[in-house]
């Protein structure tokens, strides 16, 4: 049961690490789908940036336009006490035309999911 609904956090703490101070929250068992605006055609780059500081985090898994990409993402440890967001890297996407695109985050253990931002850089190889 996927029941979760994600929440919006604006911090108005400077020392907050995320993007902007801001981030979504989302907690237990869940499936969160985010349409990407059109992007132009062309191979990308993708990473997302979410709390990994926390035993009570998630593992996820993150597809694009129903295509898995970076594997099983642990949110229990690549962060730390100064940096707790982390920037994983997912590895590379071509896109064949414009247009918008589906990336969806699932819980594969459910638990805490702070999702800062997704980056769609275009690739330099």
């Amino acid at each position: 049961l996927h029941d979760a609904l994600p929440i919006y956090i604006k911090s108005i703490d400077p020392t907050v690490r995320a993007w902007s101070q801001d981030w979504f929250l989302i907690d237990g068992d869940f499936i969160i789908t985010y349409n990407v605006p059109s992007l132009v055609q062309g191979k990308y780059d993708v990473s997302i940036q979410a709390d990994a500081f926390s035993l009570n985090n998630a593992v996820i898994e993150v597809s694009i336009d129903g295509v898995k990409i970076g594997g099983l993402i642990d949110l229990t440890k690549s962060g730390n006490a100064t940096y707790p967001f982390y920037e994983f890297q997912l590895g590379s996407v071509s896109f064949q035309k414009y247009g918008g695109h589906a990336i969806q985050i699932k819980s594969m253990i459910p638990g805490i999911f702070k999702w800062d931002f997704v980056h769609f850089k275009p690739s330099t190889n």
